[in-house]
């Protein structure tokens, strides 16, 4: 298991995380936060079996994540822009998303689909320009 600390909300509100490609990773679920361990194996026994190529669950509901956790995942899939879309809509207003993937210029691994650098998220920022606005691959708007 791997224990993760995140600040509770002065509301005193039970956080919804998600650790997505948890593998044997799951994060258990405490007073103050409710983890979802989700994964696309079901050797790995997640909480919810899903390939986050695709999207989340229905189960989640839109705009109910406080927290989505993405541990050297995002390097797994083919389309990692739809996974940052899906992401921004299934958090709440002020949720976090938490990316941690090896630097796509020194690692290269068979089961890696992408390489990723910083570079490579800062096309994420508004000053870039080349801007991706996640918003408008949700609504269509990108090319």
């Amino acid at each position: 298991m791997v224990e993760i600390l995140i600040p509770v909300r002065p509301t005193g509100k039970r956080l919804l995380c998600i650790n997505t490609g948890c593998g044997f990773q799951k994060i258990k679920s405490s007073e103050q936060q409710e983890w979802i361990n989700i994964d696309c194996s079901e050797t790995v026994k997640p909480d919810i079996v899903s390939d986050l190529d695709y999207g989340f669950s229905h189960e989640i509901l839109d705009n109910s994540v406080d927290v989505i956790y993405a541990n050297h995942f995002i390097e797994h899939l083919w389309l990692p822009l739809d996974f940052l879309a899906n992401c921004w809509r299934k958090l709440s207003l002020g949720g976090v998303l938490y990316i941690k993937c090896p630097n796509g210029a020194l690692i290269s691994h068979p089961c890696h689909k992408g390489f990723f650098s910083e570079a490579w998220f800062s096309i994420l920022d508004p000053a870039h320009p080349e801007h991706y606005e996640i918003r408008d691959a949700i609504s269509g708007k990108c090319e």
